[in-house]
This record gives structure tokens, C-alpha cells and sequence, in this order.
């Protein structure tokens, strides 16, 4: 029941919503300066298996976490 509320009101599945809001934090983790491995970050917003991040990172993305972090830091440099 309580699923069914939370999807009339945000349009989406709580997994689904939890799993947005952990890889956009991903995301944010892997663009700032502070960055740590990706068993790391993927640790950090909530995956013990980094294999499995990945994909999740990938499907919402486009691109791998490792791949996302080197574009990120080519633009920085570009920027600088």
C-alpha cells in the first residue's frame, strides 16, 4: 500500500527512487575533488558489490563510473 501511495506521488517505485537518489550522489562524489576509488564511492552511497554499481551507474548514465570521472576531470582541466 504504502508503495502504491509513494508511486501516485513521485511517479516512481521506491527502489527506483532510492537507486536515482544514490547514483546521483555517486555522481556528485565522482565529479568533486575529493575522490576515492570507485569500490569506494560505490561502498559509500550504499553497494558492497562494485560490479553491480557499475552497471547501475552505466544504465542511468551512459557511461561507467571510471569512464564519467575521466571526462569529468578532462573538462576540469580544460576549464583551468
Amino acid at each position: 500500500y504504502v508503495s502504491k501511495i509513494f508511486k501516485e506521488e513521485t511517479g516512481e517505485s521506491p527502489i527506483n527512487y532510492l537507486i536515482k537518489i544514490r547514483l546521483e550522489k555517486a555522481r556528485d562524489i565522482l565529479g568533486g575533488e575529493g575522490m576515492g576509488s570507485i569500490k569506494s564511492i560505490a561502498n559509500a552511497v550504499g553497494y558492497e558489490d562494485v560490479y553491480h554499481f557499475s552497471k547501475l551507474f552505466k544504465k542511468y548514465y551512459g557511461i561507467s563510473p571510471q569512464n564519467y570521472r575521466k571526462e569529468v576531470q578532462k573538462q576540469m582541466t580544460l576549464e583551468d
